[in-house]
């Protein structure tokens, strides 16, 4: 039968959601009814009713009362009958839509509860005595007492080994809200009735979850246990301000071609010599010289190097460009102090520029346009792993720019900065042993060494390496 207790519940769930009080539906309410009953108990008549009339009734069967009484209407509004009907029994009766007539307490109809309150009420906590204890809800208020406003304050603690947990995120997950722990691990939700799924995490302990079932206000306390996270193996590796210094060496400055662009130049040039005005103990040798003077020394008592090779005049442009290009150097080294014996006795300093290694496996092209000259440099790969070819050229505008000058005089003194750096690079693989004190020269050295009136001198060439000197003139 259609009017049971668990039907009827439901029933008043969604009348009492959007009624209250009494609603006049005009199709029920104009409806005309007929029955002649005789010591027969009210629900006899509700029954009669509901079934010879398109019209539900929903109500519970232990509200009505069972004493029989005896009723005729003929053609009777249907609101009449039922007003004569309830009279003296403390019930009241509520349409719903067009097609259903619920009967309740009149208590009950004249109270507004929410749609939580009576899903909450007519579904009764159930627990599986095979579950495990994160996954048997928790019941937070008392089932009898239920909030008639369809939410509850749950309020709860967060601990670790009796501490309180700070900064501890709970999430309900169905209602996707969340909130944190306060400086004694407490927090609160304004939670609806009925069941939630807790979410709980920390950094530094297993996640916790657990199902809540929500009657009233109420707490709960919640506890953690610590997990240990195993994380992999970080290795960091990079060089230090004093590049990994493994011996004291007094008197030695290093710049590196980052540093030199980095530094003030005249006209945007990065200039190598320039830059090592910027060291302590090295001074300029005077305005528009690429010159240096190192702790009160001359010029001519500094040695400059590239790659090994001595450099006699390091500047361009009457003294306003040096002769590196910066683009093609490794590094440079300057030694104020304690010169090494492979340089030779000079009495102020060394200067050493490194040029650097052209890539052994792509090839690399880059450039540069600046305000008195353009450049550019390309890397290139001969045998892929082993042999390499550096390529660097630098050119001025000066000529360019002179010539179309209207003076004859500055057209005809044109003075151009050019240059071109050929470096090639072989893989260091295959040292056998390590000899102090022996230099070898061969045919392409002679040839590259300045000579007399053009003739390669293989004795005069002896005179650039560190050590030797001439017998005389």
């Amino acid at each position: 039968m259609k009017k049971k207790a668990l039907l009827a519940a439901y029933c008043l769930v969604a009348c009492f959601l959007f009624i209250k009080g009494s609603i006049i539906a005009q199709n029920i309410d104009s409806l005309k009814v007929s029955g002649q009953h005789q010591e027969v108990p009210l629900v006899q008549v509700i029954t009669h009713l509901d079934q010879n009339y398109p019209i539900d009734f929903y109500y519970k069967a232990k509200w009505l009362p069972n004493q029989a009484i005896s009723f005729n209407y003929q053609n009777r509004p249907l609101s009449e009958v039922l007003t004569e009907l309830l009279a003296n029994t403390g019930l009241g009766y509520v349409y719903f839509d067009d097609f259903a007539i619920i009967l309740a307490k009149k208590e009950a109809i004249g109270q507004q509860y929410s749609a939580e309150y009576f899903t909450t009420k007519y579904q009764k906590p159930t627990v599986d005595v095979n579950l495990s204890r994160n996954e048997k809800p928790i019941l937070i208020g008392d089932p009898n007492q239920l909030a008639i406003s369809g939410k509850a304050m749950v309020r709860g603690q967060i601990k670790a080994k009796n501490s309180p947990i700070i900064g501890a995120l709970i999430y309900i997950e169905k209602l996707q809200q969340n909130t944190v722990t306060d400086l004694n691990g407490d927090f609160e939700f304004s939670l609806p009735l009925g069941t939630h799924t807790i979410k709980v995490q920390s950094i530094g302990y297993a996640d916790y979850r657990q199902t809540i079932q929500v009657f009233n206000n109420g707490e709960i306390a919640i506890d953690l246990e610590e997990e240990v996270y195993e994380l992999g193996e970080i290795v960091v590796a990079g060089t230090a301000a004093a590049n990994n210094v493994q011996s004291a060496q007094i008197g030695v400055a290093r710049l590196s071609p980052t540093d030199i662009r980095q530094l003030p130049s005249f006209m945007g040039e990065a200039d190598v010599v320039k830059s090592l005005l910027t060291l302590p103990g090295v001074s300029t040798a005077g305005e528009g010289a690429s010159g240096f003077n190192v702790r009160g020394g001359n010029i001519d008592q500094n040695l400059v190097t590239q790659d090994g090779a001595i450099v006699f005049n390091s500047s361009h442009v009457l003294g306003f460009f040096s002769i590196f290009n910066a683009d093609v150097i490794k590094g440079v080294t300057l030694y104020k102090g304690n010169i090494p014996a492979q340089y030779g006795g000079r009495l102020s300093s060394v200067l050493d520029v490194q040029l650097k290694e052209a890539d052994y496996s792509d090839f690399k092209l880059s450039g540069g346009i600046g305000l008195v000259a353009s450049r550019v440099t390309a890397e290139i790969p001969l045998i892929k792993g082993s042999t390499s070819l550096l390529l660097g050229g630098r050119s001025s505008y000066s000529d360019w720019l002179m010539r179309r000058a209207k003076n004859v005089d500055l057209q005809e003194e044109v003075y151009e900065l050019g240059e071109i750096v050929v470096a090639g690079t072989a893989a260091a693989n295959n040292v056998q042993s390590a000899q102090i004190g022996v230099a070898r020269l061969s045919p392409t050295d002679i040839r590259q060494l300045p000579s007399f009136m053009g003739e390669a001198d293989v004795v005069k060439s002896l005179l650039t390496l560190p050590g030797v000197s001439t017998a005389g003139e």
